[in-house]
């Protein structure tokens, strides 16, 4: 609660409206002047008012700096920390003043846009509107084909799946979303790791021999495991995600499952789902094959840039709209 106080210096008087929150067991404070002149009652409350949202935001941008003091990276400078703290302490303010009526028609809004998006990536030709009309309305376009359809009915299953799924990030929990990914599609290797060698179409990275791929996955999952709490939730995400596209261990789907992946990793620790905008999906395979030689910059700062951008559209009309300002 926003409170009036009155500091004495030297013999003039300041006044300041003060906030205080708790961030970590600790409490910290936000203040705001006034000036020196005498305020009536009436002049405090209407202060208060005024600057109401100032202390939302500047509480939010303080959490987020706190919180961002608390991780080290190798790829992601103090800026970038502090504006992913940003996006996760302003999207739980967001989603706090909502009704679950409004989050659920929100987030299905978003994840129209994003059913198409990680479908189109991989070369799905229906538009956004047929994407829609599939999922909303169930209907099927004319001039798609079954596996098209399939593709995106599909994920019906598969958000409500990885939404739902309360256990840890696991062998078991990988190829069940492969299995609902490819239902229909290929009912002879779905929820299996491939036993095949394959290629990635337009990159230089080899995938791991087939042999090798289920101890791949285990040693990736290892890696997760040791390092979950200390690495940033979304640098982890990012390291997971371009580590399991190298990996390739499935012989079709590698990328609609890794994608599922990292939003099941981001949204367990509090940030918003994260779109893989087909309109930037050269940027974002050329930041995967980057992150593959080595350099996870290109494929971090297309993550940054896009969270940032899907955040306020994700916030439009909305005051908390200011903290990014």
């Amino acid at each position: 609660m926003v409170y009036h106080k009155i500091k004495k210096i030297k013999g003039r008087t300041y006044n300041y409206l003060i906030e205080s929150f708790k961030f970590r067991g600790k409490v910290h404070q936000i203040q705001k002047y006034l000036g020196t002149k005498k305020m009536k009652r009436i002049e405090i409350e209407n202060a208060k008012e005024k600057h109401r949202d100032w202390f939302r935001y500047e509480t939010i941008k303080k959490k987020a700096s706190f919180s961002a003091l608390e991780y080290k990276s190798a790829i992601l400078s103090s800026k970038q920390l502090t504006q992913l703290e940003t996006i996760r302490y302003t999207f739980r303010k967001f989603k706090r003043n909502l009704h679950p009526n409004e989050i659920e028609r929100l987030e299905r809004d978003f994840d129209i846009g994003y059913v198409y998006s990680t479908t189109s990536t991989e070369g799905n030709t229906c538009t956004l509107s047929e994407v829609t009309r599939i999922l909303e309305n169930h209907l099927t376009p004319k001039g798609r084909s079954l596996r098209e359809i399939y593709e995106i009915r599909n994920f019906e299953e598969v958000l409500r799946f990885r939404k739902g799924y309360k256990g840890d990030l696991s062998k078991k929990f990988i190829l069940k979303l492969h299995e609902l990914v490819m239902k229909d599609i290929d009912l002879y290797t779905l929820g299996n790791f491939r036993r095949i060698e394959v290629a990635i179409l337009g990159s230089d990275t080899t995938p791991v021999p087939a042999i090798f791929v289920e101890e791949e996955i285990d040693k990736l999952l290892k890696w997760y495991h040791k390092n979950k709490g200390k690495i940033h939730p979304l640098e982890l995400a990012c390291e997971f995600h371009v580590r399991f596209e190298a990996i390739h261990p499935f012989t079709d789907g590698n990328g609609r499952v890794g994608r599922e992946i990292f939003n099941f990793m981001i949204t367990r620790s509090g940030f918003p789902s994260f779109n893989f905008n087909v309109k930037k999906r050269d940027e974002y395979l050329d930041g995967l094959e980057m992150g593959q030689k080595g350099d996870l910059n290109p494929i971090m700062d297309y993550i940054m840039d896009n969270f940032i951008k899907q955040m306020k559209v994700r916030l439009k009309n909305n005051p908390l709209m200011k903290v990014f300002d």
